[in-house]
């Protein structure tokens, strides 16, 4: 039976009763000076998302509905891509994973305040 993480994220949603949440997912973790550690996810992330990068954040906005969830990964980059394998990038991160709006991580600290905005 597949994992209904549209359903888990409902129930997250609707638990928060109008308050949102903010959920960074894990990093990359440093083995040596040129390798890490193989990744792990954070529990939590991955249970609501089941988005598998590091460094994503997720938030959820019961008081925004139809941007209930956002995230906000990693941009693709090829190069880096060769090193570390695939990554969904926004456009995977919606068309893959559900979210209602996704963004480069870069964009986190300029936009956050205003998705937080009346919650």
């Amino acid at each position: 039976m597949p994992i209904n993480y549209a359903q888990r994220r409902q129930q997250f949603l609707d638990a928060l009763e109008g308050q949102a949440a903010v959920i960074p997912a894990a990093a990359l973790m440093q083995h040596h000076a040129d390798v890490e550690f193989p990744f792990r996810q954070d529990s939590d992330f991955w249970y609501l998302t089941g988005f598998d990068e590091p460094g994503a954040v997720a938030l959820f906005l019961p008081h925004r509905p139809g941007n209930s969830f956002v995230l906000f990964v990693p941009a693709k980059d090829p190069t880096a891509e060769v090193w570390h394998g695939f990554r969904w990038g926004t456009e995977g991160a919606v068309a893959e994973f559900g979210a209602d709006v996704a963004h480069p991580l870069e964009q986190l600290e300029a936009l956050l305040p205003d998705y937080l905005q009346g919650a």
